[in-house]
């Protein structure tokens, strides 16, 4: 019974993040972007992990609008809560694509790191940095 109940916790939890279930968990960050950029042909994504965050240097999407870069940010948000690290972005948009990226992070929970929400151990010098705490 006990089991039974784990099980559907865990699925209703990676249901509720947008991953799916059948996806094996990626023992690292190396093999999660591996694993993406195989899932998604057109993904430009690096990152590394340090001993206290996840920083994400650079997503590209080849085909918008189709909620690929949404769910690779999900399965990054949900790899770092497994690891309990936040994750640490600097936003680089198009030309006159500033508001849109930044509205894209922030529905997925990121914060820009100023403010009252500073974060000096997640915020760099010299750019804008957004982060996102599990």
């Amino acid at each position: 019974m006990e089991r039974s109940l784990r099980l559907a916790h865990e699925l209703i939890r990676r249901q509720s993040a947008d991953v799916d279930p059948d996806r094996p968990e990626a023992d690292d960050l190396e093999d999660l972007i591996i694993r993406l950029q195989e899932s998604y042909p057109g993904l430009q994504l690096s990152a590394y992990e340090a001993s206290h965050k996840i920083e994400l240097s650079k997503i590209e999407v080849e085909n918008r609008g189709q909620g690929v870069g949404t769910r690779v940010i999900k399965e990054i948000q949900e790899y770092a809560r497994r690891v309990g690290k936040p994750i640490v972005l600097r936003p680089e948009p198009e030309p006159r694509k500033k508001q849109a990226l930044l509205k894209f992070y922030k529905s997925l929970g990121f914060v820009v790191n100023k403010g009252r929400q500073q974060d000096y151990t997640l915020s760099s010098p010299f750019a804008l940095t957004m982060y996102w705490k599990p």
